[in-house]
């Protein structure tokens, strides 16, 4: 059971002033007894009091607080006796009001006063002028009785930064010093109550083609821009994350940032560049107009600026100046997420042709000068690239003779040409796309023969225009093609050559095939002329093949030692072409020999089939290979002073002598000289005393040709003789042979018997008998002598009195020769 009783205020008043009266404690007791007859009971007091001095902050009306934006707030302060509400209480002296992101006093950012208040208030602000200041004209202090009201107009300034919740503090003293508060308000907002950070919102950038760069969920992003491609960026500069709170004029500048970007690394990992980075960027500045927006042109970069093609540029905004340009803030931030940047890529390669083809029954074949023949109608087809992409069209100018031609004076005038549109798939690094038809009448008409003159004009993503495609007139246009009559192609059977040696062909001896074709419409008309040298039959391999729109050559590579070679050459004005096909059996065929002889054959192909011009079995020209080989010529010259004799199958040298070896190879049984032979062909040569050997490789080179050095060493030639052999053992060559060689260590002695030529008569000159007598340890050979002389007058050569003459052998055998003969000595 709860029993509760009241206590007058009167009461317990009295009991407090006559407390205090008696007592200086500022406590005061107020002794309380409670007794019971039986039981317990349980005591509480509950007092309620009023203080003298209340200050009150009244409800906040606006909800966010920006820079340059006035707020105002309402104060509420009473002074006064609750037991006397109607006594006159003493008076305020000053009101304050505090702003501050804590509720602590000292942390107040700005802090404003009112005084004088029982005459005429004033206000003043006593601290935080640079984040806020007071409106003394919009702000005001109203005192009653006990009572004043005050009104705070304060205007931020942007230096004035973020805060969270605004503590608003109020406070009034009295004339007696007294004061209670202060009064402590704050609003727990979701958002920050004051904000000055700035972003950039709405940023779209378009192109001069109306494209907008934002727009990722076009397929064509991120697009293509060539250089100096104009751009515009235009957006909104508002307070962070505050809808509709658009800064005034004057109160930003946005700066645009185009920058060099690496390129996204599709596999997840961070972006990186391939090689060396490019380094580039560009800026631009504008200010905001009255609604906060912003219009900026830009640009991609210029040619000149060597910026790759494929290079991935990122736009971005920033906030160059976040306030006005007298006020610009520090505070201030600029908060523009990245997630508005928008990317594009630089492109400034041009698309490139790669060919116009055009489709006969032939096959594909470049349409420049190609000939058409007349009755069909006329197919094209083209190839472009670009690196980064082509757009989706492409312009076909045509100029068809018979239908274009309105003047008549056979010239392609520009004026003259008709466009067709053609499209296909976007973005395509390569497009091949099959051109519409061209009618066969629109071009000859009436006619035996006409032209068609193509051009093509086509674009990339980025807007870079084709290259190579071409310009009006016939002089630099793409193609033209040549529509005529169909004429017979012809091949003298007379003009028909080939030079095999008795029905042999040699391997790697080069060969020739001749001929002479005929065509009306031009040898370039033809689709292929083909010479298969083991026959009709066998077409794929042994064969050269020429087209002689390409001038091309296409053959069995296998089968010939080096290229073969076509040589096409018109016969003065008229039709007619000599052609010379050239070529070199390789020497592999020499490993699967024929069983019998091949019978070449020689087709001519035009419009993808053979001409049947009854030359596919050229009996007359069966043939089989020749490989076998000989040395044609082995020859040793000694390089060494004195040189020595090395004929007659026997070498004289000295030792340490340096002997050139020459061999020449020819094919067996000719005098025609072994060309290209293959690598694995190597002989040996074998420097010997009979104890003692040297071994030395010997090659050939590509004429057939082989030279080596071989020096007469000591160190293996000890004894007085010896021999060199040469030795090759190859399924081309079998050769062995020797030839010896004898080390000769001293000279000859040469002894003229006595009387002879003791006395010479002036008159007997022309018959003068010589006798000499020739000795030599190693032996001496067939050969005759020279006998040189001259005459002397008193010591002095007579003039032209020299002479010389050969002496035979008379005598003599082994080791000592005799020589004798009659020497004319006449002077000349």
């Amino acid at each position: 059971q709860t029993i509760e009783r009241s206590i007058a205020q009167s009461l317990l008043n009295g009991v407090a002033d006559e407390f205090k009266a008696g007592n200086s404690s500022s406590t005061v007791v107020l002794p309380l007894r409670a007794t019971t007859q039986f039981g317990s009971v349980a005591v509480n007091l509950t007092a309620f009091t009023q203080p003298l001095l209340v200050d009150q902050v009244l409800p906040i009306s606006h909800q966010r607080w920006l820079p340059e934006q006035t707020v105002v707030f309402h104060t509420q302060h009473w002074r006064g006796d609750a037991n006397q509400p109607e006594s006159d209480a003493p008076d305020f002296t000053t009101l304050e009001l505090m702003l501050s992101p804590t509720k602590h006093q000292n942390d107040a950012l700005v802090h404003v006063q009112a005084i004088n208040l029982d005459t005429t208030p004033q206000l003043r602000q006593l601290g935080g002028v640079a984040f806020a200041h007071l409106l003394s004209e919009s702000s005001s202090v109203i005192c009653t009785l006990n009572v004043c009201n005050a009104t705070w107009a304060l205007q931020s300034t942007w230096e004035f930064d973020d805060v969270d919740d605004v503590h608003v503090l109020a406070l009034g003293t009295d004339v007696n010093g007294l004061s209670t508060g202060p009064a402590h308000s704050y609003r727990q907002t979701a958002f920050n109550e004051i904000e000055n950070d700035l972003e950039v919102v709405n940023l779209m950038v378009t192109d001069e083609n109306q494209r907008n760069l934002n727009d990722w969920s076009n397929p064509q992003w991120p697009f293509h821009l060539n250089a100096n491609h104009s751009l515009l960026a235009t957006g909104a500069v508002r307070f962070q994350g505050i809808a509709q709170s658009y800064v005034a004029q004057g109160q930003a500048e946005v700066r645009i940032d185009a920058t060099t970007v690496p390129p996204i690394n599709i596999s997840g990992g961070p972006n990186e560049w391939p090689a060396e980075p490019v380094n580039w960027s560009s800026s631009w500045l504008g200010d905001v107009d009255s609604n906060g927006g912003f219009s900026i042109g830009l640009n991609a970069p210029a040619f000149t600026e060597q910026v790759p093609s494929g290079t991935r540029i990122m736009i971005s905004a920033h906030l160059e100046r976040r306030g006005p340009m007298e006020a610009a803030s520090a505070t201030s931030l600029d908060q523009t997420p990245r997630s508005s940047d928008v990317p594009f890529l630089f492109d400034r390669i041009r698309p490139s042709m790669i060919s116009l083809l055009a489709l006969d029954s032939g096959g594909y074949a470049p349409a420049d000068n190609h000939i058409w023949m007349k009755g069909q109608d006329l197919a094209l087809r083209v190839t472009l690239a670009d690196a980064e992409g082509l757009d989706n069209t492409l312009q076909m100018h045509t100029w068809l003779e018979a239908r274009d031609d309105v003047n008549l004076d056979g010239v392609m005038d520009a004026e003259e040409y008709s466009a067709q549109t053609v499209t296909f798939n976007s973005g395509l690094i390569e497009a091949v796309v099959d051109l519409p038809l061209l009618g066969w009448s629109d071009i000859t008409a009436g006619g035996s023969s006409g032209r068609a003159s193509v051009v093509i004009r086509a674009n990339d993503l980025a807007g870079n225009a084709l290259d190579g495609g071409g310009e009006f007139g016939s002089n630099q246009d793409l193609a033209t093609v040549y529509l005529q009559e169909r004429y017979d192609s012809t091949i003298d059977t007379e003009s028909l050559e080939f030079d095999s040696l008795e029905g042999l062909l040699l391997l790697g001896h080069q060969h020739h095939f001749n001929f002479t074709i005929t065509d009306g419409n031009g040898i370039t008309s033809l689709d292929k002329i083909e010479l298969a040298l083991l026959g009709r039959d066998q077409t794929s391999a042994c064969f050269i093949e020429y087209q002689p729109r390409y001038a091309q050559v296409t053959t069995d590579e296998a089968c010939f030692e080096t290229e073969p070679t076509v040589l096409i050459e018109q016969q003065g004005n008229q039709q007619a072409w000599t052609v010379s096909m050239a070529f070199r059996l390789a020497w592999n065929l020499s490993e699967t020999p024929f069983s019998q002889p091949a019978v070449p054959s020689l087709k001519v192909f035009d419009e993808g089939q053979d001409l049947g011009l009854g030359l596919s079995r050229l009996t007359v020209f069966e043939w089989n290979m020749s490989f076998s080989l000989q040395l044609q010529s082995v020859l040793f010259e000694d390089l060494t002073l004195p040189i020595g004799d090395t004929g007659d199958d026997h070498l004289w040298v000295h030792r340490n002598d340096m002997l050139l070896l020459t061999l020449e190879l020819t094919h067996l049984h000719t005098q025609v000289p072994a060309e290209f032979v293959p690598n694995s062909l190597i002989g040996h040569a074998v420097l010997s005393d009979g104890e003692r050997s040297l071994l030395s490789n010997l090659t050939f080179d590509d004429e057939g040709r082989s030279q080596h050095s071989i020096h007469i060493s000591d160190d293996v030639v000890k004894h007085n003789t010896g021999f060199i052999e040469l030795i090759f053992e190859h399924p081309l060559l079998i050769y062995d042979q020797r030839t010896n060689l004898t080390i000769d260590r001293f000279a000859p002695q040469l002894t003229v018997p006595p009387g002879t030529l003791d006395i010479v008569d002036s008159d007997a000159l022309e018959a003068q008998e010589i006798i000499v007598i020739l000795t030599d340890q190693e032996g001496l050979g067939e050969t005759p002598i020279t006998a040189h002389w001259h005459f002397l007058r008193q010591g002095v050569p007579v003039p032209n009195s020299q002479g010389s003459a050969h002496i035979d052998k008379s005598a003599g055998t082994g080791t000592t020769n005799t020589y004798a003969g009659n020497v004319d000595m006449s002077p000349d």
